[in-house]
């Protein structure tokens, strides 16, 4: 979690529970983070901060009347919705356990395989493979990556002697279902795009390249979304769509270099990517940067 923005909170915490002590107001901070099983181990909270769930957590431990939020703002409030961290206002829960099809099987989203990793950041969403297995380091699972000479969902074989060469090769058969989208992946740990004003001559532009991997040509549709806050109360806006045709493989995308993404203003944004061929769409993709 950046450091501006913890503060921040923390004097929002503290305005509305002024009782709290400095050490309680940081144990309702920690408590109220969105858990991500990729931040584990690398951050002490081991998730992403959530400054209005840490505000309603502030008030509930200073004994304070919170009031019913709406987290995924879908319309239904929090202590009624069935799945308060992701939109759902019709509310539907296929199997009646009490927890809505828009979150089953994990804390942290979708699951459509059910082999405990998220769809978000599962890479191979449509086929199982809870050890997340990537030999090649492609973004795509080996579970269902084409480039492998072997059916979706199988474990590699031990190394053989290679067979003679056949007369004729051709490409792998694809699994049917919709496109699978890989892993997004940047060369910068930074994750950042510099864009320089008019008249500004001692800045330096930098764009960012992102990579994403296809396991067949798809049509891609990437949202741009800046993070805008109205006190404690935050949520993402569309600034710009772009609409590409992507080939199988890798394939990149260069924001801040040129047309509507080298005029962002200064924030925190997403981009959310999906990949669609015919009325067959793929898990989106998120990845979070900073505009400079």
């Amino acid at each position: 979690m950046a450091a501006p923005e913890v503060a921040g909170t923390l004097a929002l915490m503290s305005a509305t529970a002024p009782a709290l002590t400095a050490a309680q107001l940081k144990q309702a901070l920690l408590a109220a983070v969105d858990r991500k099983p990729q931040l584990a181990g690398r951050a002490v909270s081991g998730g992403r901060l959530n400054a209005a769930t840490a505000v309603r957590a502030a008030m509930a431990a200073a004994g304070l009347t919170v009031p019913g939020g709406d987290t995924d703002d879908d319309g239904v409030p929090d202590d009624g919705d069935n799945c308060p961290s992701f939109a759902n206002p019709a509310q539907i829960d296929g199997d009646h356990d009490g927890r809505g099809d828009a979150c089953a099987q994990t804390a942290w989203g979708p699951d459509t395989d059910v082999d405990g990793v998220p769809d978000s950041d599962d890479d191979c969403p449509a086929v199982a493979d809870p050890a997340q297995a990537d030999a090649d380091g492609d973004g795509l699972g080996d579970a269902c990556d084409p480039s492998l000479s072997r059916a979706p969902g199988t474990v590699a074989p031990a190394p053989v002697a290679p067979p003679a060469p056949a007369a004729v090769r051709t490409a792998p058969a694809l699994a049917p279902g919709p496109p699978v989208l890989g892993v997004l992946t940047t060369a910068s740990r930074t994750r950042a795009v510099r864009i320089c004003r008019r008249r500004s001559h001692a800045c330096t532009p930098a764009a960012l390249t992102v990579v994403y991997r296809l396991d067949r040509a798809a049509d891609v549709t990437v949202a741009v979304q800046r993070r805008d806050c109205a006190g404690a109360r935050c949520r993402y806006t569309t600034r710009t769509t772009l609409r590409l045709h992507a080939r199988p493989g890798a394939n990149r995308l260069t924001i801040g270099a040129r047309g509507a993404t080298a005029r962002l203003v200064a924030g925190v944004y997403r981009l959310q990517i999906v990949a669609a061929k015919a009325s067959a769409r793929s898990a989106t993709r998120t990845l979070s940067f900073r505009v400079r």
